[in-house]
């Protein structure tokens, strides 16, 4: 008896939750039947609150959805969703990321730094590693840096490319160096 009234309520929560789906789906259709389309205008590039003027102009609204460092001002829009153009139902939400204004950082002094050693660093200051090229340093060793492109103390913008210039060892067609060299097969070693 208790099996048969369980599988009974059981029936019965699956019936009502489906009429209640289709029920929502039926006004659902109604509501948005009612709704005009309207073009989702291009806000990208301008500040916070001429977005939302522009997107309320166009019956939208806009929604923050994330900030990040951008070389636009500080609370201009970076990106939307859905981009400009597309078609839409009135009262659809665009959703903006802002930008928190350009995020400077000082290019450290990795002389000396083995080019391993240096990605680390980049990470750590929001840089990228940009073109490595090698060239011939009789006082740094091989695969050490050199220098950088912009050079060390430059304010960049986080996430900026830097050039490093990284040591290839002694140039072996350079015989200045060999000729400081002692050979033991000279006649003042005997």
């Amino acid at each position: 008896m208790k099996i048969k009234a369980f599988f009974l309520s059981l029936l019965i929560f699956v019936l009502l939750f489906i009429i209640g789906i289709i029920i929502m789906n039926l006004v659902m259709r109604f509501v948005i039947k009612n709704q005009d389309e309207v073009k989702v205008p291009t806000i990208v590039g301008l500040s916070y609150e001429e977005a939302k003027d522009l997107c309320s102009e166009n019956n939208l609204y806009i929604a923050i959805t994330d900030y990040e460092y951008h070389e636009l001002p500080k609370n201009c829009v970076v990106s939307q969703n859905p981009y400009s153009g597309k078609s839409v139902f009135e009262n659809r939400t665009v959703y903006v990321i802002l930008s928190l204004g350009s995020k400077k950082v000082v290019i450290p002094n990795l002389s000396n730094f083995y080019l391993e050693d240096a990605k680390a660093i980049f990470d750590k200051y929001d840089l990228k590693m940009g073109q490595t090229v090698f060239e011939y340093s009789d006082t740094i060793q091989p695969n050490y840096i050199i220098n950088t492109i912009p050079g060390a103390g430059t304010s960049i913008m986080a996430g900026d490319s830097v050039r490093v210039i990284v040591s290839s060892g002694h140039d072996p067609k350079d015989k200045s160096i060999d000729s400081l060299r002692v050979n033991p097969d000279d006649d003042y070693w005997q």
